[in-house]
């Protein structure tokens, strides 16, 4: 697996720095201008083993809390909370422990800002060398290009996974067995973006091909979601309280990193929390778990969540 940050005891702790973004991120030229670094590398590509618990050192600067998503975006878009402990925090401990729910790919994010991480591969014990990935580009100070360039094998891997996801995962019986229409009709807009995908990369369009790959992931993600597993169903119950509390730590979160941005001198263009609209979602969410509909309730404080993002 090349330089790869494999899942093997010497590399269960990860160094996560901010840095202008460079020509080596998988996404140059696309969202923030500035970039996640791990381990030195640009929205390096990570492989973690289910069960192994990792841990991310965090100092990327105040405007850039880290976080993990089930989203390719960030931007404090699909949060992932199974087995991840201390995220939204731009200087600290993240801990992650991947379990049997993770999704097979998920992303390293910015709460903040648009496509500033990278993606992680997830698999089971033992099958870290199915994941090809090639050599990552130390970062450096010099920016050439400016378009930014598609790894051809890391591209073909991704769509591998994606069209075992379609075709064969217990999410696809789900959502085929299922009477959600909007599970269905987002199911076949990523089956139709993945045909999409395939045949650009057969057309060595490799730019096109990720840019359709990763809208029928972000399709397939909310398609998912939208049928959840009778065990996903009890552990959305479950997870309304530490949901609740996270958007109530989050808000003061909020609160403290604008503070902190006053003090740089720099909130002349930062637009302060509302706190009514917040606890108005937060009404709805709970109204909705009366009723419940854990998984719509969870959604709207997941977008409440997002709320608590700094705004820039």
């Amino acid at each position: 697996m090349g330089g790869a940050a494999q899942a093997r005891s010497s590399e269960y702790d990860f160094t996560v720095v901010s840095a202008p973004k460079d020509q080596t991120h998988p996404h140059f030229n696309e969202g923030s201008p500035i970039a996640l670094v791990v381990n030195g590398v640009q929205g390096r590509t990570l492989v973690l083993v289910r069960g192994k618990t990792y841990t991310f050192n965090i100092d990327t600067g105040v405007m850039h809390d880290f976080y993990l998503s089930t989203n390719p975006i960030g931007w404090g878009t699909g949060t992932l909370t199974e087995g991840v402990e201390g995220q939204f925090i731009y200087k600290g401990v993240v801990t992650f422990k991947p379990t049997a729910e993770t999704p097979d790919v998920i992303y390293y994010q910015c709460r903040n800002h648009k496509f500033m991480g990278g993606q992680i591969y997830i698999v089971n014990p033992g099958e870290e060398s199915k994941i090809e990935i090639p050599e990552p580009t130390i970062a450096t100070t010099s920016v050439q290009l400016v378009i930014p360039t598609v790894n051809k094998a890391e591209l073909k891997q991704k769509i591998n996974f994606l069209e075992t996801s379609i075709n064969k995962s217990d999410s696809a019986k789900r959502i085929a067995a299922s009477s959600n229409a909007e599970a269905k009709a987002k199911f076949k807009d990523a089956q139709g973006m993945l045909t999409i995908g395939k045949s650009a990369f057969d057309s060595d369009n490799l730019q096109l091909s990720k840019t359709k790959i990763d809208e029928a992931y972000g399709l397939m993600t909310e398609a998912a979601r939208l049928v959840p597993s009778e065990f996903m169903q009890k552990k959305a119950k479950n997870n309304f309280d530490d949901l609740v509390q996270g958007v109530n730590e989050l808000e003061a979160s909020y609160a403290q990193n604008y503070e902190a941005i006053v003090k740089e001198g720099s909130a002349k263009n930062v637009k302060k929390l509302d706190s009514d609209k917040i606890h108005r979602m937060m009404d709805s969410a709970k109204a909705l778990f009366e009723e419940g509909k854990y998984a719509k309730a969870n959604e709207i404080l997941f977008d409440a969540k997002g709320e608590t993002r700094v705004q820039v």
